[in-house]
């Protein structure tokens, strides 16, 4: 296509690469050379790429349609002394392109083996509820709507329980089980009991990631495991993801373990979904101009954690554990989110925030370890974090933090 004098303006269709031969007695020459497609023009570029060059004085500015808005060229001399303008915008889609053409795509392998772990672990939860209850399901002293095992049971195969993991005031008292008796607390705990120690049973900042409270408790985190995660896991591999999720599960119950009622069990993979809602809040931050609408996207995000936070004020759910496994998940997806860089500098600053990623999470899980084992109770300083778990209503949380 030529420009005319009347300076028409030129066809989307089509991007311009002007390219000027000189010799030291000839005068300037200009030639239009026109790509068809934008692969077309990114291979040109690629083309280019290898040649050595020295910035040099740009050519008139007539040589440009001035309508031209989309780029901005960038003139260049080669070694041979040809003129080459290529755009900012062009070079940077390049690159861009380029990075996405090594990236690897990977089976949702971790997503899948922990899925179907917790689902053979929810079928051991409902029949260790027959073994000590004699129903599959909580009917006494009130029906599990969660359709699901007594809290006793859950205890006995790995919730997060305070009693069982420190000294607290009920070491050595007796608690009313489900069936009405009264059950002792080293007996509920399991795993061998305390040995005639303090209890120290660590690892149940760990099990209950892998333990749900029902069967409908299952469903609901599986919609969004098996589809956003095992989505998530194709981009970041197996060993990121792995990574990303227990960082946020196990930092959620750390959290959930210094403000929640310490009477109160808690079980669930939701401090680790959680977690990878903070981590697609992350990669929508810092790939905001390469998402398309990306409003639209951060507003779904929004919504979405409205409503399940608000879930989380429901009864018998752990809404502490969601919060510190959302936070976790942003600090730890600083670190191990894979990035697109679209400059040096948009690079070191990614870089940058990896190290603030992982001292953040350091930070957490130090503070929130001290905290729990030093049997300091939290919301002495912060009295009014209590309602981010349950509702002010005729007294509701006043009940759940003084039984």
């Amino acid at each position: 296509m030529s420009h005319s004098a009347t300076q028409s303006t030129p066809s989307k269709d089509y991007d311009k690469i002007s390219v000027l031969n000189e010799s030291s007695n000839v005068a300037h020459e200009r030639k239009k050379i026109h790509t068809e497609s934008e692969e077309e023009y990114v291979r040109t570029l690629n083309a280019q790429e290898n040649t050595p060059f020295s910035m040099a004085p740009a050519p008139p500015s007539d040589t440009y349609p001035p309508q031209n808005t989309s780029y901005y060229p960038l003139e260049a001399r080669t070694e041979t002394g040809e003129f080459t303008s290529v755009s900012v915008e062009s070079r940077r889609t390049a690159k861009i392109k380029k990075q996405l053409a090594k990236k690897k795509y990977w089976t949702p392998w971790f997503i899948r083996i922990v899925s179907a772990g917790q689902l053979i672990l929810l079928i051991y939860s409902l029949y260790r509820n027959s073994q000590l209850t004699g129903s599959w399901i909580q009917t006494k002293p009130y029906f599990n709507w969660l359709i699901g095992p007594a809290p006793e049971t859950l205890i006995n195969v790995g919730a997060r329980y305070v009693p069982c993991m420190r000294t607290t005031p009920y070491l050595g008292q007796e608690m009313l089980c489900s069936t009405g008796n009264k059950c002792e607390l080293e007996t509920v705990c399991g795993f061998g009991g305390f040995h005639g120690a303090a209890p120290n049973q660590w690892f149940r900042f760990i099990t209950p990631i892998f333990l749900h409270g029902g069967v409908l408790h299952y469903i609901m985190n599986m919609v969004y495991q098996l589809g956003n995660g095992a989505q998530m896991e194709r981009d970041m591999g197996p060993f990121r993801m792995a990574l990303l999720y227990m960082i946020s599960g196990i930092g959620g119950f750390i959290f959930g373990a210094n403000f929640a009622p310490p009477n109160m069990p808690s079980v669930g993979a939701s401090g680790a979904l959680f977690g990878l809602i903070g981590c697609q809040v992350v990669d929508l931050v810092q790939h905001w101009r390469l998402i398309e609408n990306p409003c639209r996207e951060l507003t779904k995000m929004i919504i979405l954690l409205i409503i399940n936070f608000a879930l989380g004020l429901l009864p018998s759910i752990d809404n502490f554990a969601h919060i510190g496994g959302f936070i976790c998940g942003i600090f730890s997806s600083l670190l191990l989110l894979p990035t697109i860089h679209i400059s040096s500098a948009d690079k070191w600053i990614k870089r940058g925030l990896m190290v603030f990623g992982l001292a953040i999470v350091i930070v957490l899980f130090t503070v929130g370890l001290r905290g729990f084992y030093s049997g300091t109770d939290a919301n002495v300083y912060c009295p009014w974090c209590k309602y981010f778990s349950c509702l002010p209503i005729n007294g509701w949380c006043d009940t759940m933090y003084a039984n």
